[in-house]
Protein backbone atom coordinates (compact mmCIF):
# COMPACT_ATOMS: atom_id res chain seq x y z
CA UNK A 1 0.00 0.00 0.00
CA UNK A 2 1.44 3.42 -0.95
CA UNK A 3 2.08 5.57 2.07
CA UNK A 4 1.37 8.99 2.13
CA UNK A 5 3.75 11.27 0.88
CA UNK A 6 3.51 13.59 4.65
CA UNK A 7 4.26 10.26 6.67
CA UNK A 8 7.46 9.44 5.12
CA UNK A 9 8.77 12.84 4.89
CA UNK A 10 8.09 13.10 8.28
CA UNK A 11 9.61 9.90 9.15
CA UNK A 12 12.94 10.80 7.65
CA UNK A 13 15.34 13.86 7.84
CA UNK A 14 14.90 16.34 4.85
CA UNK A 15 17.15 19.56 4.40
CA UNK A 16 14.71 21.65 2.58
CA UNK A 17 16.29 25.26 3.92
CA UNK A 18 19.82 24.77 2.32
CA UNK A 19 21.93 27.91 2.71
CA UNK A 20 18.90 30.83 2.50
CA UNK A 21 19.58 34.40 2.33
CA UNK A 22 16.58 35.74 4.03
CA UNK A 23 15.75 39.27 2.99
CA UNK A 24 14.74 41.74 5.83
CA UNK A 25 12.28 44.09 3.67
CA UNK A 26 8.73 44.51 3.65
CA UNK A 27 8.62 41.61 1.26
CA UNK A 28 5.15 40.04 1.43
CA UNK A 29 2.83 37.20 -0.32
CA UNK A 30 -0.11 38.35 -3.19
CA UNK A 31 -3.10 37.15 -4.61
CA UNK A 32 -2.10 33.27 -6.07
CA UNK A 33 -3.32 29.43 -6.13
CA UNK A 34 -2.59 29.62 -2.34
CA UNK A 35 -2.15 32.63 -0.82
CA UNK A 36 -3.60 36.27 -0.79
CA UNK A 37 -2.15 39.59 0.29
CA UNK A 38 -2.87 38.83 4.19
CA UNK A 39 -1.36 35.85 4.05
CA UNK A 40 2.78 35.72 5.57
CA UNK A 41 5.26 34.34 3.19
CA UNK A 42 6.83 30.61 4.18
CA UNK A 43 9.98 31.95 3.04
CA UNK A 44 11.93 35.35 1.83
CA UNK A 45 14.76 34.86 -0.39
CA UNK A 46 17.44 38.10 -1.54
CA UNK A 47 19.64 37.95 -4.66
CA UNK A 48 22.72 39.28 -4.80
CA UNK A 49 21.28 42.30 -7.28
CA UNK A 50 18.90 43.44 -4.80
CA UNK A 51 16.29 41.34 -6.58
CA UNK A 52 13.58 39.53 -3.77
CA UNK A 53 11.17 36.61 -3.79
CA UNK A 54 8.52 35.51 -1.39
CA UNK A 55 6.94 31.94 -1.30
CA UNK A 56 3.58 31.89 -0.50
CA UNK A 57 1.35 28.81 0.57
CA UNK A 58 0.34 25.71 1.97
CA UNK A 59 3.84 24.44 4.31
CA UNK A 60 3.78 21.10 6.41
CA UNK A 61 7.26 20.09 7.84
CA UNK A 62 9.02 21.95 5.29
CA UNK A 63 7.13 20.33 1.97
CA UNK A 64 5.21 22.63 0.58
CA UNK A 65 2.24 22.13 -1.70
CA UNK A 66 -0.48 24.70 -3.39
CA UNK A 67 2.19 27.71 -3.49
CA UNK A 68 3.49 30.47 -5.63
CA UNK A 69 6.91 32.39 -5.75
CA UNK A 70 6.29 36.23 -5.95
CA UNK A 71 8.29 39.07 -7.37
CA UNK A 72 8.45 41.08 -4.24
CA UNK A 73 9.26 44.51 -6.67
CA UNK A 74 5.78 44.00 -8.33
CA UNK A 75 3.63 41.47 -7.15
CA UNK A 76 4.40 39.41 -10.21
CA UNK A 77 4.00 35.79 -10.43
CA UNK A 78 6.94 33.39 -11.11
CA UNK A 79 5.62 30.15 -10.72
CA UNK A 80 3.25 28.47 -8.51
CA UNK A 81 2.31 24.61 -7.60
CA UNK A 82 -1.15 23.02 -7.50
CA UNK A 83 -3.02 20.88 -4.22
CA UNK A 84 -1.20 17.65 -5.31
CA UNK A 85 2.20 18.53 -5.78
CA UNK A 86 4.14 18.06 -3.02
CA UNK A 87 7.94 20.08 -3.12
CA UNK A 88 11.04 20.58 -1.21
CA UNK A 89 12.97 24.06 -1.81
CA UNK A 90 16.32 24.11 -1.57
CA UNK A 91 18.52 27.88 -1.41
CA UNK A 92 21.75 28.68 -2.23
CA UNK A 93 23.80 31.89 -2.88
CA UNK A 94 21.83 33.47 -5.96
CA UNK A 95 19.56 30.10 -6.52
CA UNK A 96 16.96 28.95 -5.50
CA UNK A 97 15.63 25.33 -6.84
CA UNK A 98 12.35 23.65 -6.60
CA UNK A 99 12.10 20.20 -6.26
CA UNK A 100 8.87 17.99 -7.26
CA UNK A 101 9.03 14.90 -4.77
CA UNK A 102 6.60 11.85 -5.24
CA UNK A 103 6.96 8.42 -3.48
CA UNK A 104 7.60 4.76 -5.38
CA UNK A 105 7.96 1.34 -4.46
CA UNK A 106 11.90 1.76 -5.39
CA UNK A 107 13.42 0.36 -2.34
CA UNK A 108 15.32 -3.40 -2.00
CA UNK A 109 12.07 -4.94 -0.99
CA UNK A 110 9.47 -2.66 -2.67
CA UNK A 111 9.21 -0.40 0.56
CA UNK A 112 7.73 3.56 -0.92
CA UNK A 113 10.42 5.94 -0.55
CA UNK A 114 10.12 9.65 -1.72
CA UNK A 115 12.05 10.70 -4.77
CA UNK A 116 12.90 13.35 -6.20
CA UNK A 117 11.05 13.58 -9.88
CA UNK A 118 11.59 17.22 -11.20
CA UNK A 119 13.42 20.81 -10.47
CA UNK A 120 12.41 24.02 -11.39
CA UNK A 121 15.28 26.52 -10.76
CA UNK A 122 15.53 30.19 -10.05
CA UNK A 123 18.56 31.98 -10.16
CA UNK A 124 20.32 35.21 -11.48
CA UNK A 125 21.96 35.35 -14.65
CA UNK A 126 24.00 38.44 -15.78
CA UNK A 127 22.47 40.72 -13.09
CA UNK A 128 18.86 39.41 -14.37
CA UNK A 129 16.38 37.00 -12.82
CA UNK A 130 15.84 33.73 -14.74
CA UNK A 131 13.13 31.47 -13.61
CA UNK A 132 13.84 28.16 -15.55
CA UNK A 133 11.55 25.32 -17.03
CA UNK A 134 10.75 22.95 -14.77
CA UNK A 135 12.71 19.66 -16.35
CA UNK A 136 12.63 15.50 -14.77
CA UNK A 137 15.09 13.81 -12.79
CA UNK A 138 15.96 10.56 -13.09
CA UNK A 139 14.13 7.81 -10.76
CA UNK A 140 16.87 5.77 -9.05
CA UNK A 141 15.51 1.90 -7.71
CA UNK A 142 17.64 -0.72 -5.40
CA UNK A 143 15.25 -3.53 -7.06
CA UNK A 144 17.31 -6.58 -7.73
CA UNK A 145 17.25 -7.80 -11.38
CA UNK A 146 16.01 -11.49 -9.87
CA UNK A 147 13.14 -9.15 -8.20
CA UNK A 148 12.18 -7.38 -11.35
CA UNK A 149 11.80 -10.63 -13.54
CA UNK A 150 9.86 -12.29 -10.86
CA UNK A 151 7.17 -9.51 -10.58
CA UNK A 152 7.08 -9.01 -14.08
CA UNK A 153 6.85 -12.98 -14.99
CA UNK A 154 4.02 -12.98 -12.88
CA UNK A 155 1.87 -11.61 -15.65
CA UNK A 156 2.64 -14.59 -17.96
CA UNK A 157 0.30 -15.97 -15.33
CA UNK A 158 -2.46 -15.55 -12.67
CA UNK A 159 -0.04 -14.50 -9.95
CA UNK A 160 0.17 -10.53 -10.70
CA UNK A 161 -4.22 -10.71 -9.62
CA UNK A 162 -2.68 -10.85 -5.93
CA UNK A 163 -1.12 -7.76 -6.09
CA UNK A 164 -3.20 -4.74 -5.03
CA UNK A 165 -3.68 -2.46 -7.76
CA UNK A 166 -2.01 0.49 -6.31
CA UNK A 167 0.89 -1.22 -5.58
CA UNK A 168 0.69 -3.02 -8.84
CA UNK A 169 1.02 0.31 -10.63
CA UNK A 170 3.61 1.60 -8.39
CA UNK A 171 5.72 -1.32 -9.17
CA UNK A 172 5.18 -1.11 -13.49
CA UNK A 173 5.73 2.63 -12.79
CA UNK A 174 8.84 2.63 -11.04
CA UNK A 175 11.02 0.37 -13.72
CA UNK A 176 8.82 1.89 -16.57
CA UNK A 177 10.37 5.25 -15.17
CA UNK A 178 14.24 3.61 -14.73
CA UNK A 179 13.75 2.43 -18.34
CA UNK A 180 12.09 -1.32 -17.99
CA UNK A 181 10.73 -1.33 -21.69
CA UNK A 182 8.63 -4.37 -20.90
CA UNK A 183 6.87 -2.81 -17.56
CA UNK A 184 6.09 -0.21 -19.97
CA UNK A 185 4.10 -2.03 -22.03
CA UNK A 186 2.52 -4.03 -19.28
CA UNK A 187 1.90 -0.47 -17.47
CA UNK A 188 0.47 1.14 -21.06
CA UNK A 189 -2.11 -2.44 -21.37
CA UNK A 190 -3.11 -2.38 -18.25
CA UNK A 191 -5.97 -0.36 -18.95
CA UNK A 192 -7.13 -3.28 -21.37
CA UNK A 193 -6.60 -5.68 -18.47
CA UNK A 194 -10.26 -7.22 -17.39
CA UNK A 195 -8.32 -8.25 -13.94
CA UNK A 196 -7.66 -4.94 -12.94
CA UNK A 197 -10.74 -2.22 -12.97
CA UNK A 198 -9.03 1.57 -12.82
CA UNK A 199 -11.60 3.71 -11.48
CA UNK A 200 -11.64 6.94 -8.92
CA UNK A 201 -7.98 7.42 -7.12
CA UNK A 202 -6.69 3.99 -9.21
CA UNK A 203 -7.66 5.86 -12.56
CA UNK A 204 -6.19 8.67 -10.85
CA UNK A 205 -2.82 6.73 -10.00
CA UNK A 206 -3.14 5.13 -13.30
CA UNK A 207 -2.99 8.41 -15.68
CA UNK A 208 -0.60 10.41 -13.61
CA UNK A 209 1.77 7.47 -14.59
CA UNK A 210 1.34 7.50 -17.62
CA UNK A 211 1.22 11.11 -18.25
CA UNK A 212 5.05 11.22 -15.95
CA UNK A 213 6.13 8.47 -18.07
CA UNK A 214 5.41 10.32 -21.38
CA UNK A 215 7.01 13.33 -20.20
CA UNK A 216 10.15 11.68 -18.96
CA UNK A 217 10.94 10.92 -22.46
CA UNK A 218 10.57 14.64 -24.03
Amino acid sequence: MKIPLFIIISLIFINCRGQKSISKSNCKCYVGIGSDEKSIPIYKFSFNNGQKISICGYNKDDILSEFNVFDCSNGNLLTEYGATQNCKIEFYTNQLDIFELDTFPSGKNWEWEVQKIALQRINQINNHLVVHLQVPLNLTHHISIEEQILFLDSFKTMDYTKFDTEELIGRLETLALTHNIEAEKILYNLKNDSNIILDGAIKEQYNNAIAKINWMKI
